[in-house]
């Protein structure tokens, strides 16, 4: 009995041992935005290349496309929805774009020390139903 399950221990440690790593991108800057005159926000985003280039988005827009989640799912400190940030980096020789989402989780948690976790919420609502008669 203990023969079989150190053995399935190891088999366990080697099969874990091979998944394979989550991208991350080459390298990347972060940088708080330049203030722009109020009333006024310009935000885009650029690829150029293996470059890519975020400019003026807050931390909130930055994790609902890094999560492929809605913005109002999103609940955190204030400055998420306020301060703004430009990102510049570079992806790897090799590495799709469709990947952004994951490199850009990774660089997120890195940089931010974001801790996400899923949690259901009971939210208000309101129905629309055909009146009787």
């Amino acid at each position: 009995m203990q023969k079989s399950l150190l053995l399935f221990a190891i088999a366990s440690v080697v099969v874990w041992g091979q998944q394979p790593a989550r991208p991350e991108f080459e390298v990347a800057t972060i940088r708080p935005s330049a203030p722009s005159p109020e009333a006024t926000v310009t935000a885009g985003s650029r690829i150029d290349g293996a470059q890519v280039r975020w400019v003026s988005f807050t931390l909130k827009r930055y994790m609902a496309t890094a999560y492929r989640v809605k913005l109002d799912q999103i609940s955190g400190p204030d400055w998420i929805s306020s301060d703004r940030f430009d990102i510049s980096a570079t992806i790897p020789a090799g590495v799709s774009t469709t990947q952004m989402p994951e490199m850009m989780q990774r660089l997120i948690e890195d940089r931010f020390q974001v801790k996400m976790h899923r949690a259901k919420k009971d939210l208000p609502v309101y129905a629309l139903e055909v009146a009787k008669g």
